[in-house]
Parts: structure tokens; C-alpha cells; sequence
């Protein structure tokens, strides 16, 4: 009935289990969703099988030429598992089914219907899909009659503006039950904000001992702070009431519960059997073959999502459980520390990522995980100029958005045409190139969120051997001034006065040593791997660079190289 799709059925037999009025957006009233359900029963072919709690009897009274049953439902709603099974009794009677001796109390449940996620002898957790106050009358009664010597401790997340607008008081009435109640903001699905739905709006129709103390929360921390600890001299059940997003609520704190509160052994409980079998999730992963420079440590955890909704649940598990993350394409432009990440590293690798594909006669949407050597490659046999300096960049269109990534003086954001990014929150927005906030080697978006994909358009259109033309004189051009060592690219920002490599050299510094880390003698601005580098090593000629630049020349070189899970300022201060 939510959307008033229910006025195109004419089923054989109809089950009616109650009649509550809701989705106050479709139905005015009372007595329009009652119309409602009497043309539904108008409607019925055959049977109708309805509860014998009013208003229906009143509703289905005067409609001929149909079989009418009613089942009985008991007067206690905390018995309304009593009225399912006599309604389920009753269709059986009608189909000519024996359900003699069948035990109900072995049917497993639906999932988030009173579904219990955490269970000790102190504390068990809750969640029910509940987002009406009959619903939510039915359950804390229930639940408070299973455990009446537990401390009764409510989690409520009202659903639709429209609805907690129209039932304001209602809910609260129900929800006065509880010994302690936290709020969440109002789900609102596909309805825009509402002031007057907001959850703030039945808070004042709560008793004052429920409304002095119920607090509004927007993160897991807060919420988990407020709920405490399960301590052993008292016992307490924790309710998750809702339809909305609170479900990831509950299984966080479920998490936390069973994993005793042990920060990054909840984030992993919290992800079992919620990310997809096709994506990798790893714990302490080895990063420094995944980077150009080929040094550092481990990453806590590593995860290759195949797809946005797996990527999403692992920024949300990062955001529940204050998780550091962050992203790894091809790990050019990146030093990972030796004692490696204490979060999660994200790579977006495989053909969802990788796509590429011609949207108009000069434009392409491409995937993040694809790679900026073959983007090139596929607008050269597209004949789409414009896109030959991205050939000789060891990076992907995910890295190169973040970094504003640049070479033979094209920069990436000059053929955006709009990104698609997953925010913090979880939306997902799509932006315009001229609205992005871009500067050199830094798009502020791209920092905040993560690049899904891009609409790139092309300088214009040239035959195919032209543009390869171009590509190869540009791949002279780097392969004489850029080392073959390995390497993290440009470590400096190139200052207004001279470029950093310029600096660097007439320092005295190309061929400067740490280790295995070296000033390299083919550009000044590359610190290359000679093969047992360790990122200590460095970071300490990091730091000999700029400090003798600075005293031959006076000027303070700024790292363009990221740090992975670290400020500069920490090292270069």
C-alpha cells in the first residue's frame, strides 16, 4: 500500500493480518487507507482471511459473494506472533493444507524481525524493522516480557519525514516504555528534509525523564559511548528499532560487542558476509611492491572492491569503527612508511574499475582503476586528441584526479568534463570540472571522497598516426630526463622561482646517498631505489635535500610526493 500500488491487484485470496494507517503521503487519513483496503476486499475473487481485531470487521461488513473467514488476535499486541501463526493456521484451513503437529516455534524468522545479532549473559542486542508505533507497541512489550529484569535500553531511527510528522506522538507514547532512549536523525528514503518530521519533532511529546535525557546522535562513537559498557552486576537488552540505515547501526555495535570492544577485530566481524565473495579482503598485506619506489611496510588491512556497493560498505565499516583508509592505484607519487598502515588500503583493480568507453564523438567515460597508459592508448585508436602526455605516467585515473596529475605542461583536469565520486557520507555525486576546487597536483574533492569515474573530453580529433607521433616524441622526451630506476616520480613541488630538480642539482646534490636511496644523476627531483632502500632512508635524504637547498639557495622545497598515512610536517618541521 506504500505507494498505492495495491489498487492494481485482484488477487483469489486475500490475508489481511491488521489494519493500521500509515504512509500518510498516500492516504490523508484513517478512513482513506480503510477505503482503500475495502476496494482491495471488493476486489478479492474468492477469499478474504482477516483478523478479527477491529476496525476490520467494520470494514469487510456488507461485501457479498465472497468467502469470509477471521482468525482471532489476541488483545496483548506483545502477542502478535500469536495472531501471525493463527492467521497462517486459517489460509491453511482455506487451501485444504493439515498443519496439525507442525511446531511454529521452529521457524527461524525473517531477517531484521526481531532478530537477535548479540546475546550474553550481561547484554544481548536486538534489531527489528519496526518504524511504526503499533509495531514498536508490539515488540518492547514483548521484549520486556521475555526479560523483565533487564535494563530496557531503545536505539530509534524514525523512517520518512511524513510519517514521524503525522505520528509524532504516537511514537513517543510507545517508545515511554523504555528505560533509556538514543535517537537518530530521521531516514528520510526518497523524501526531502522536513523540519517538522525531523526526529527532534517527538521529543518533546516524550515523558520529561525519557525527554531530558534522550540525546540525538549522528556517529557510531557517541552512540556507543552513551549505550556503555555491558558491566556484570546489571543486564540490560538493546533495542535497534527502524526500516532505515540503523541496521549497519546494530551489526556495528553487535561487532563491538562480540569482539569486546577490540577496535580493528570489530571492523573485520562487522564486514564478514557484507562485502561480495569477489572482492579481496586481506589482513596485513605488504605494500611496498604495490608502489613505484618499492618500499615500506604493511597495510593493517587491504581490500580490491569489485564494485561501488562493496566499496561503500568499507568506507562506512572505516567510518563506524574510526578505520584510517586510503586509496593505492598504481603507487606512483607514494612512499609507504616502513612500519606500513595502521587502516585500510583500497585498491580499485579489475574490469569494472578498468572500463573505458566512447560516450560521443569526443568524449569518454572512464573507470578510476584504469590506467593513464591506457586511456591513452584507447583515445589514440579513437583518433581523440589531447590525451598523449598521459602515456609515459605510472599511475591511474583514480591517482591522477587526487593529483591533479601532470606532464609536458597538460594536466588532467583540463579534459574533465564532470567526476563521479563516493563521498564520506556514502553519496554518491557527480560534479562538473569547472566546479571542483583544483590547484597544482591537489583536487580537494578527490581528497574528501573517491573518484569513480570521469567524463573526459578530447582537444579535438587527428589521425591516428599523428597522435602516435606525439606520444612517441614525448616518450623520448621523458625517457632521456626521467630515470629507469625505480622510483616515486618528482619528489618536490617545482617553487615559482626555478623547478626543484634545477634547485637540486645546482646544490651539488645529484648522486647523494642514504642507503639504498639516491639523488638520482639523470633528474635532480628523483630519489631513486637502487634496490635495499628503506623508506627511513628515504626520508632522511628527503630531508638533506631540502635542508641544503635551502641554505644555497634560500628556498624551501615542498615534498609533492604523499606520505602515506602522514603529513610531511611530522618529518620536515
Amino acid at each position: 500500500e506504500s505507494d498505492g500500488s495495491i489498487d492494481s491487484f485482484s488477487p483469489w485470496i486475500t490475508v489481511c493480518l491488521n489494519c493500521d494507517w500509515d504512509h500518510v503521503d498516500q492516504y490523508s487519513d484513517r478512513s482513506s487507507f480503510a477505503k482503500t483496503l475495502r476496494r482491495l476486499f471488493s476486489r478479492t475473487k474468492d477469499t478474504i482471511i482477516h483478523s478479527d481485531a477491529k476496525p476490520l470487521p467494520e470494514i469487510i461488513e456488507g461485501i457479498d459473494g465472497k468467502s469470509i473467514h477471521s482468525f482471532a488476535s489476541p488483545k496483548d499486541p506483545a502477542r502478535f506472533l500469536e495472531a501471525n501463526n493463527n492467521a497462517v493456521l486459517q489460509t491453511g484451513y482455506v487451501l485444504g493444507l493439515d498443519f496439525t503437529g507442525i511446531n511454529f516455534g521452529t521457524f527461524p524468522g525473517m531477517e531484521r524481525r526481531q532478530s537477535t545479532l548479540y546475546e550474553s549473559r550481561e547484554r544481548i542486542v536486538v534489531e527489528d524493522y519496526a518504524h511504526h508505533p503499533s509495531e514498536i507497541a508490539s515488540l518492547l512489550k514483548l521484549r520486556s516480557q521475555l526479560l523483565p529484569d533487564h535494563e530496557l535500553k531503545v536505539v530509534f531511527q524514525p523512517h520518512r519525514y511524513s510519517r514521524t510528522k503525522a505520528l509524532a506522538s504516537s511514537f513517543a507514547e510507545e517508545l515511554s516504555i523504555a528505560d533509556e532512549l538514543h535517537l537518530l536523525p530521521t531516514y528520510g528514503a526518497f523524501e526531502k528534509f522536513d523540519l517538522s518530521g525531523a526526529v527532534e519533532s517527538l521529543t518533546g511529546y516524550l515523558p520529561p525523564r525519557l525527554r531530558d535525557a534522550a540525546k540525538i546522535f549522528h556517529n557510531f562513537y557517541d552512540l556507543r559511548m552513551s549505550l556503555g559498557s555491558k558491566k556484570k552486576e546489571t543486564s540490560d537488552q538493546v533495542i535497534f528499532l527502524g526500516a532505515g540505515s540503523i541496521t549497519k547501526w546494530a551489526h556495528a555495535f553487535s561487532a563491538w560487542e562480540k569482539t569486546g570492544g577490540v577496535k580493528h577485530d570489530a571492523f573485520g566481524c562487522f564486514l564478514e558476509g557484507r562485502i561480495s565473495n569477489q572482492s579481496k579482503m586481506v589482513r596485513d598485506m605488504p605494500l611496498g611492491s604495490m608502489t613505484t619506489m618499492g618500499v615500506g611496510g604493511a597495510a593493517k588491512w587491504y581490500a580490491e572492491p569489485t564494485n561501488i556497493e562493496d566499496l561503500s560498505t568499507l568506507v562506512e565499516a572505516c567510518n563506524f569503527f574510526d578505520i584510517q583508509r586510503a586509496m593505492i592505484g598504481r603507487g606512483s607519487n607514494l612512499i609507504v612508511p616502513d612500519q606500513g598502515f595502521a587502516g585500510l588500503v583500497i585498491r580499485l583493480r579489475g574490469e569494472f574499475w578498468r572500463s573505458i568507453d566512447l560516450r560521443t564523438n569526443d568524449t569518454i567515460i572512464v573507470g578510476a582503476g584504469a590506467k593513464l597508459k591506457e586511456i591513452c592508448k584507447f583515445a589514440c585508436a579513437k583518433n581523440l586528441s589531447g590525451f598523449e602526455f598521459l602515456e609515459g605516467i605510472p599511475g591511474t585515473l583514480g591517482g591522477a584526479l587526487r593529483m591533479n596529475a601532470g606532464a609536458m605542461g597538460w594536466e588532467i583536469f583540463d579534459l574533465v568534463e564532470w567526476v563521479k565520486f563516493l563521498m564520506p557520507n556514502g553519496e554518491i555525486k557527480q560534479i562538473s570540472g569547472d566546479e571542483l576546487e583544483v590547484g597544482y597536483r591537489y583536487c580537494r574533492e578527490a581528497y574528501d571522497g573517491i573518484a569513480l569515474r570521469a567524463k573526459l573530453r578530447a582537444e579535438g580529433r587527428a589521425q591516428h598516426l599523428e597522435i602516435r607521433k606525439v606520444i612517441e616524441k614525448m616518450s623520448r622526451k621523458r625517457r632521456k630526463n626521467q630515470p629507469k630506476l625505480a622510483s616515486s616520480g618528482c619528489v618536490f613541488r617545482n617553487p615559482d622561482s626555478h623547478p626543484a630538480g634545477w634547485l637540486i642539482e645546482q646544490a651539488g646534490l645529484k648522486g647523494e646517498k642514504v642507503g639504498g636511496a639516491v639523488v638520482s644523476d639523470v633528474h635532480g627531483n628523483f630519489i631513486v631505489n637502487e634496490g635495499e632502500a628503506t623508506t627511513e632512508q628515504v626520508i632522511q635524504l628527503i630531508q638533506k635535500v631540502k635542508k641544503r637547498v635551502k641554505e644555497t639557495h634560500g628556498v624551501i622545497l615542498e615534498p609533492e610526493v604523499n606520505l602515506l598515512g602522514h603529513s610531511w610536517k611530522e618529518f620536515l618541521s
